[in-house]
């Protein structure tokens, strides 16, 4: 009931929030039509705002921005996720993880294509925030002994990783080729993060009977003999997570860091700025392998009486199969994969 109470008014804080912002973005270009008013900034805007229409659509990118971080759970806007997964179940949870996510990030692209002039200013907003956002995420990921916590700060860090990916696109001019490979690697990222927790929650929901959810780290234990198949599939789960070849979830990162690498070295955005995200990243993918790892040795090399078999819908355990099936396969054709995302992202 807390948890629930939490996100609703939190959720109409940043509606307001949101509504706020697209409120000021049209007092400063009198449009509603979205081609009409990146028409109207691109002549008003340069790499600084300028007079009072363009401090205007700055002020109201930056409340856009604050009210899409709070759907995606990015710092500071994080801190109502870990009580909320907690307080739910597990395929709540799940949805909570992804579908959110998906509609953000979405949103943020079609805001920068929107506010062509305000991309340099954008930009170094993500570029912040998603560096705090991995840091915090895994520092705190790596204290939890719940495992809905656990995933709800491994959550901020991943979504970290995608607006470093947003960020990398203020490299060149929004169409160029590095821009779309910064998009496209956010989007990669969204995909591989997705696939890994699906799987990783359904392989949970499995496990659990009614009245009986799994919710501790230490409820896991044994389950690597009980049920093998289903323990087996969540670990390729938390393996794409961490980053480890040839999963996707190792391209998925290392897409991101070479976007921002790739970056024009006359961009708006120094590149030095890129080379600390790309140290953050590999640290912290460093991190996160311990907390993921740990998951797995609780799985395959404690023994407890309490473990039982799987004993939910055959439908949970064929969806994390189907998870960890894409996780291979996507990871061992990431070249064309990302390529297709590219094309997707070429007007």
């Amino acid at each position: 009931m807390e948890a629930t109470a939490k996100y609703f008014f939190l959720g109409i804080v940043a509606s307001a929030v949101t509504v706020y912002g697209i409120g000021f973005v049209y007092g400063a270009t009198g449009a509603t039509r979205l081609a009409e008013i990146g028409r109207l900034l691109s002549g008003t805007l340069g790499t600084t705002p300028d007079g009072f229409h363009g401090y205007a659509a700055l002020t109201g990118a930056v409340l856009l921005l604050a009210g899409l971080g709070f759907k995606m759970a990015a710092v500071p806007f994080h801190f109502y996720a870990p009580d909320v997964y907690d307080g739910t179940t597990s395929l709540v949870t799940a949805f909570l993880s992804i579908v959110p996510k998906m509609a953000a990030l979405v949103a943020l692209v079609r805001l920068y294509d929107v506010l062509p002039g305000l991309e340099p200013s954008l930009g170094r907003m993500l570029l912040v925030v998603g560096m705090v956002s991995i840091v915090w995420g895994n520092a705190m990921a790596i204290r939890q002994d719940r495992i809905r916590r656990m995933m709800a700060y491994s959550s901020i860090s991943h979504i970290g990783y995608m607006l470093l990916g947003l960020a990398a696109a203020d490299g060149a001019s929004f169409y160029d080729p590095p821009a779309i490979g910064g998009i496209a690697s956010t989007f990669f990222y969204l995909l591989s993060y997705t696939l890994a927790t699906l799987g990783l929650f359904a392989a949970i929901v499995y496990w659990e009977r009614p009245g009986r959810p799994i919710d501790r780290v230490d409820q896991l234990a044994g389950l690597g003999k009980t049920s093998r198949w289903t323990a087996g599939a969540l670990s390729f789960c938390l393996l794409s997570l961490t980053g480890i070849p040839p999963l996707i979830g190792f391209w998925g990162k290392l897409f991101v860091i070479a976007a921002g690498l790739g970056c024009d070295p006359e961009g708006p955005i120094s590149p030095v700025w890129f080379v600390v995200a790309g140290v953050v990243m590999v640290v912290n993918a460093a991190v996160a392998a311990g907390y993921y790892f740990r998951l797995i040795g609780v799985m395959y090399f404690r023994e407890s009486s309490d473990s039982i078999p799987g004993c939910g819908a055959v439908g949970a355990a064929v969806t994390a199969w189907v998870c960890v099936f894409f996780l291979v396969l996507l990871g061992l054709a990431a070249g064309p994969c990302f390529q297709f995302f590219r094309m997707f992202m070429t007007p």
